[in-house]
C-alpha cells in the first residue's frame, strides 16, 4: 500500500530542512483536527491524501485525512522517520481543515505546522546526538528457505487482484497476485516477490524497522520470497536490541509473527544490530494523544 500523502511529506521535509528555525513562527489562520473515522471494511488507513496548498499555487484551503501525529512531527521537524524518539503516535489519525494565511511562503509550511503541534497537542521536543542502529541482513543457523526464481508467467487470474478489496486467507493475511507485490490489511502484511534480490528484500526490512539494513547473505541471484507478518509490531528488532519503550504493539493489536520473526522462521534469514553512525536525533519530550478543543475560529 501506498502513503498518497508521501508526495506532500516530502517537499514539508525538504523545506523544514532548509528553512530557518529563528524565524517568526507563523500559524495557520484557521484549523480543525480531529480524530479520523475508522476505516470501513478492508479499507487501508494509508489511503488518504492531502489536498490544496502547497501542493497548489497560491495558498488558501488546506486538508489532510488520515495522518498521524508521527507523520506531522517527522515533516514539521525536517527529521528522518528513523531519527524520531517517540512513544508511539502512530495508531491515532486525524483529519485536518485549515485556511493558510495569505502570504505564507512554502518555505513558511514547516513553521506553521510546527505551531499547530504545538497548540493543539501540546508537543514538547528537543534535539540530541545519538548513534543510529543499524542491520546486517545475514542467513541464520539452517540456512535459507527459499528457492531461486523461476520465469513467472502472466496468468488469466492475475486481473482478479488488481480490482476490488484485497482477498484473504483462512489467517486474515492478505493473497498477493502470483506477478508479486505488498499488501497490508488491519495491520496483517504479506509480501510476495517471484524475482527478488537480497538486496531488494534489504531494502524493505530497512523501511520496516525504521534503521539502515544492508545485505550481508552472500547470496546474489534472484528469489521467490513469500513471507507474512504483523505491520504494527514490524518495528521490533533483534533479541540483541528489543524494541525501545513506547513501541510495543497496543493490546488489540492483532496477534502473530513480528517481521524479524517472520524472515527466521519463514525466510532462514535474521537481521544484526551493527554500531552505526551518531546522528541528530528529535526527541519528543511530551504529546497528547488527542488534541485539545478548537478554537472559535476554525473551519466547520
Amino acid at each position: 500500500m501506498i502513503c498518497k500523502y508521501a508526495p506532500f511529506l516530502a517537499l514539508l521535509f525538504a523545506w523544514a530542512n532548509s528553512y530557518a528555525q529563528s524565524a517568526a513562527r507563523p500559524q495557520f489562520q484557521a484549523a480543525s483536527i480531529k480524530p479520523s473515522p475508522p476505516p470501513i471494511g478492508l479499507a487501508n488507513a494509508f489511503e488518504k491524501s492531502c489536498r490544496g496548498w502547497p501542493l497548489t499555487a497560491d495558498p488558501g484551503p488546506f486538508t489532510c485525512e488520515n495522518i498521524s501525529l508521527r507523520g506531522l512531527i517527522v515533516a514539521a521537524y525536517g527529521v528522518a522517520p528513523n531519527q524520531l524518539s517517540a512513544p508511539d503516535l502512530a495508531a491515532t489519525r486525524f483529519d485536518l481543515r485549515a485556511t493558510v494565511p495569505a502570504g505564507a511562503t512554502r518555505e513558511q509550511l514547516p513553521l506553521i505546522f510546527q505551531s499547530l503541534l504545538e497548540d493543539r497537542f501540546k508537543l514538547k521536543v528537543h534535539r540530541e546526538m545519538r548513534e543510529m542502529p543499524r542491520y546486517e541482513l545475514v542467513t541464520a543457523k539452517g540456512g535459507p528457505k527459499f528457492k531461486e526464481s523461476m520465469p513467472v508467467a502472466a496468468k488469466d487470474d492475475d486481473a482478479k487482484f488488481s480490482a476490488g478489496p484485497p482477498k484473504l486467507d483462512r489467517d486474515g493475511y492478505p493473497i498477493v497476485s502470483p506477478r508479486g507485490g505488498t499488501v497490508i490489511v488491519n495491520d496483517k502484511a504479506r509480501m510476495h516477490n517471484p524475482e527478488m534480490t537480497m538486496d531488494a528484500l534489504a531494502s524493505q526490512v530497512s523501511s520496516q524497522l525504521g534503521a539502515p539494513v544492508t545485505n550481508a547473505t552472500g547470496l546474489t541471484g534472484k528469489y521467490d520470497i513469500d513471507m507474512h507478518w504483523i505491520y504494527w509490531t514490524s518495528r521490533t528488532a533483534t533479541a540483541s536490541a528489543p524494541p525501545p519503550p513506547g513501541n510495543e504493539p497496543a493490546a488489540s493489536a492483532p496477534t502473530g509473527p513480528t517481521l524479524t520473526q517472520a524472515l527466521e522462521d519463514q525466510l532462514g534469514l535474521r537481521v544484526e544490530s551493527r554500531k552505526g553512525p551518531v546522528v541528530d536525533f528529535l526527541v519528543v519530550d511530551h504529546a497528547e494523544k488527542i488534541p485539545t478543543e478548537n478554537s472559535p475560529n476554525v473551519i466547520r
